[in-house]
């Protein structure tokens, strides 16, 4: 049970001994690519987005509560 993993293909020209890289992100209820573009830029786009996603698990978290309490 992952709350997110980034996963990248391995092989000739990918990932080891190259400047750049790409990264598939797979987390419960969504998935993005993140384009073929160098690593250090890649990293940043990664964190930016676990970023988000936890941002809006947290919003969905403290909005259901006083949804149930609502009802």
């Amino acid at each position: 049970n992952l709350d997110m993993i980034a996963a990248n293909e391995v092989g000739y020209d990918k990932a080891f001994d190259c400047a750049d890289n790409e990264h598939i992100v797979l987390w419960r209820n969504g998935r993005k690519l993140l384009p073929r573009n160098a690593k250090t830029q890649l990293a940043r786009e990664l964190i930016e987005l676990i970023a988000t996603v936890y941002a809006e698990r947290r919003a969905d978290a403290t909005r259901a509560p006083a949804a149930a309490t609502q009802a």
